[in-house]
């Protein structure tokens, strides 16, 4: 092949790869594949019209001998991995000869459906949109009622369960009992990921007090615990509330809903949209929103295994490697200082609803598993260790709003060996040990009012 060719081939091929980078961050939302893309570009162009051909020759071979050396350090990182969850439960799973299911929820739920079941793909409704059934606004804070829900999969297999009479995860008919004494609240660890339904925290708190209802939704935080405690609990005025928080992300969620302005009415104000009233309306909102997102949808979504449909694309964009670099450069974490008059705020106001009916609050402060996984690598992960050193800081600050103290943390930090409460050892949710430890502790911990 002539010199000249060969030159022009290269640079052809790399202003090709660019403009599909540039297609898929534009289309994907990353700021970063598009503006380095449209440099590639510009290069190309620079390069094919503007320089000579020896010039051009040279560039092509250091084009050549750099990716062909960034790609097989990207190779090797990725195939010596153990900061990917996904990758590490996979490897373990293949080694430990566990069948593990590698669908996404949506496609476990065509799949279902395939089969003549109603399905749906279970999750936080609120993210999905600000609806309006009927033209009244409503931020629907559980889930589609008496559904089958497909959840998540951590230890292989898909949590799947039917959902209540108002879309939260408990046995159906327990919002009939005359008196619930304890009510659960929080986030997926609450909820009740990725464990089979009779293994998770609530469920087995449950079994020593029958009237425990689950008011947990994965994706939430303080502000839609607050707002489920006026929507729903206060219904009901159970005895005990399980305030749960989760170290890892609950402090950030207080900034992310500033695109949910109705969910701060709820602290601010006496406002409250009466959903339990409203659960037909919902249903119908939520069943339209999901079909279409199961009919329309080619792709797994994005969540715990929104890496397996695009190994390649990570190879390409050096994933891996851009792991590692940056905290090298300097990662910038979020100060929680900045949200804890909210965090403080949304406590004191959850403490006078639940005082109001002679109710007792208690506070469950649960871990990252990134405690126990040794050095961090990426900068998330370093920023949910720096948000654990913040642990004594919540606590207090929920103990002055009127909260007794569950740390589950350090009863974690002081079991023998913490990752085996983790499914395959990894990044996650607690396994059926992990969980069967918090509830102990909360039944061990927990007092009824007089």
């Amino acid at each position: 092949m002539k010199a000249p060719i060969f030159a022009n081939i290269v640079v052809i091929s790399v202003a090709l790869f660019a403009t599909s980078l540039l297609f898929y961050g534009l289309t994907n939302a990353v700021p970063i594949y598009a503006t380095f893309s449209l440099i590639a570009l510009i290069l190309c162009a620079v390069i094919s019209l503007r320089l000579p051909v020896n010039i051009r020759i040279n560039f092509a071979l250091l084009l050549i001998s750099t990716a062909s050396a960034l790609l097989i350090v990207e190779l090797i990182l990725v195939s010596t991995s153990t900061d990917d969850p996904t990758a590490v439960k996979l490897a373990s799973a293949k080694n430990l000869r566990i069948p593990f299911d590698t669908r996404s929820r949506i496609q476990v739920a065509r799949d279902l459906r395939a089969d003549g079941l109603e399905a749906f793909a279970g999750g936080n409704p609120a993210i999905l949109q600000a609806l309006e059934p009927n033209g009244n606004e409503v931020v629907p804070i559980a889930g589609i009622s008496d559904k089958l829900t497909v959840y998540c999969n951590e230890t292989g297999e898909f949590t799947i369960y039917q959902s209540d009479e108002h879309g939260f995860h408990n046995p159906n008919g327990i919002w009939g009992k005359a008196n619930i004494d304890i009510v659960a609240l929080g986030d997926s660890f609450v909820h009740g990921a990725c464990v089979k339904s009779e293994e998770n925290t609530v469920a087995l708190i449950r079994e020593a007090h029958p009237n425990t209802l689950n008011l947990g939704l994965a994706g939430i935080g303080p502000w839609e615990q607050f707002a489920i405690i006026k929507e729903y609990v206060q219904e009901i005025e159970p005895k005990v509330i399980l305030w749960f928080y989760y170290e890892g992300n609950d402090i950030l969620n207080l900034q992310e809903y500033d695109t949910i302005p109705l969910l701060k009415r709820y602290v601010d104000s006496d406002y409250r949209q009466g959903l339990m009233d409203r659960q037909d309306e919902i249903d119908q909102t939520l069943t339209t929103r999901m079909d279409q997102l199961l009919k329309e949808r080619t792709v797994p979504e994005k969540g715990v295994f929104s890496r397996l449909g695009q190994p390649v694309i990570d190879v390409l964009t050096l994933q891996s490697s851009r792991i590692r670099l940056r905290p090298i450069l300097g990662c910038n974490h979020y100060d929680p200082n900045e949200l804890l008059p909210t965090f403080e705020r949304v406590l004191n106001r959850s403490s006078e609803f639940v005082d109001a009916w002679g109710g007792k609050l208690y506070f469950v402060y649960l871990p990252s598993t990134l405690r126990y996984l040794g050095s961090p690598v990426g900068c998330w992960q370093k920023e949910q260790l720096y948000f654990s050193t913040f642990q004594d800081r919540f606590n207090s600050i929920a103990a002055d709003a009127g909260f007794s103290i569950i740390d589950i943390a350090k009863v974690i930090d002081a079991h023998p060996d913490p990752l085996s409460m983790y499914p395959f050892r990894s990044f996650g949710h607690f396994d059926a040990d992990g969980y069967e430890l918090v509830a102990e502790t909360i039944l061990r911990s927990i007092e009824f009012p007089e």
